[in-house]
């Protein structure tokens, strides 16, 4: 009887979360509007994950990635094999 108490009380109070208004929903969505949203792959796994980002971020990223590859060819054509 005691569980059967607990776990509709717990059924309840998650019913009255859900339903609970949020006022900052509003203004999230617009702060998400210029968000550019993707799924990603991730690595050991077959579920990607869904990464939002601004297009700020994007470009960083792609500048990051784009000096990271430059330093390793550089790097790999500086050493020479004998």
């Amino acid at each position: 009887m005691k569980y059967f108490i607990l776990t509709l009380m717990v059924l309840v109070l998650s019913i009255l979360s859900g339903c609970s208004t949020n006022k900052n929903q509003n203004t999230t969505a617009a702060i998400d509007e210029d968000k550019i949203c993707k799924t990603e792959k991730i690595v050991g796994s077959h579920i990607g994950k869904r990464v939002c980002r601004t297009q700020a971020e994007v470009d960083r990223l792609e500048e990051n990635s784009q000096e990271l590859i430059k330093r390793t060819i550089s790097k790999t054509n500086s050493k020479t094999w004998k």
